[in-house]
């Protein structure tokens, strides 16, 4: 098969090497015969990938004891483990007793992304809270490309070229989700400016959730005054509490060789128009530029 048509999961095309988590696998087992006593999720972080969803789910669940956390951060029921069923879902977080006055939520960053997953919380969670993290789009793009090169999904060395194939490689893929497929890693690893363009994503969920159902700022929000953006979130749950001056760490970040200048303006000319329609959605400058 030539380099340049490779299709994830065929022969030729090696897959991402991923830890096993047995302990969380069986901590759900475990917790099967109480399922339907186990909390559903009060909010959900829902993207974008590689725009800081780590950081703050870890940010909220250290800055308040009312965040009790999943089994895991990425369920990834509603993309890859649906036909589990509730009860597995169930199985991810905490027994729920009243009064309460905790909360409980997940982050799967491929959630904002995936055209057929706004309809299925809707159906199944509808009073849901959702965050979701933006990032400079070029940035998020560039770091996208490189988590694939890094899992050994992205063949290409050249980012330039990697985005140039992006529609060869993925928009077959993207009507196989529009048509009501579960996953298709092709869209996954690489959808670089896809997953940049945010406008499109964001639509998605407000056909199917009330504005104030999302509350939506940046990575770069986040990293200016760490504080305010937890505090934030966390009265978007309903937390409302101040959070003490504490460290931030950056979390799941990697090290790579940073774009070059005069590529970064190319690139970033394919997203001046959405960056645009995300400021006037937000009401705000976010702080983009080439």
């Amino acid at each position: 098969m030539a380099r340049n048509t490779i299709v994830m999961g065929s022969p030729s095309m090696p897959r991402p090497v991923r830890p096993r988590r047995p302990v969380e696998a069986l901590l759900r087992l475990a917790r099967r015969p109480t399922a339907s006593l186990r909390a559903l999720p009060d909010f959900l972080i829902i993207g974008a990938q590689k725009a800081g969803t780590t950081s703050l789910n870890d940010y909220l669940q250290t800055s308040s004891p009312r965040v009790r956390p999943a089994v895991t951060k990425e369920v990834h029921y509603f993309d890859r483990h649906e036909r589990h069923g509730t009860n597995w879902y169930r199985s991810n977080f905490p027994l729920r007793r009243q009064p309460c006055d905790w909360v409980t939520g997940e982050s799967t960053p491929y959630y904002l992304l995936h055209p057929g997953v706004p309809a299925k919380v809707a159906d199944l969670i509808p009073e849901v809270r959702l965050l979701v993290m933006l990032r400079h789009p070029v940035d998020r793009a560039y770091s996208h490309f490189h988590h694939s090169r890094f899992y050994g999904i992205e063949p290409e060395e050249d980012f330039e070229r990697a985005l140039a194939l992006e529609g060869a490689r993925t928009d077959e893929a993207w009507l196989h989700l529009e048509a009501g497929a579960a996953q298709d890693d092709r869209v996954e690893w690489f959808s670089y400016a896809r997953r940049s363009t945010y406008m499109p994503q964001l639509r998605r969920w407000l056909k199917f959730f009330p504005p104030e159902s999302l509350l939506v700022f940046t990575m770069e929000e986040m990293a200016a005054d760490p504080r305010a953006a937890v505090e934030r979130a966390l009265a978007h749950i309903g937390i409302h509490e101040h959070v003490m001056d504490a460290d931030f760490p950056v979390r799941n970040s990697r090290d790579y060789t940073g774009i070059d200048p005069a590529l970064r303006r190319k690139v970033f000319s394919m997203f001046e128009d959405d960056v645009a329609g995300v400021e006037e959605f937000l009401g705000r400058s976010v702080g983009w530029a080439p």
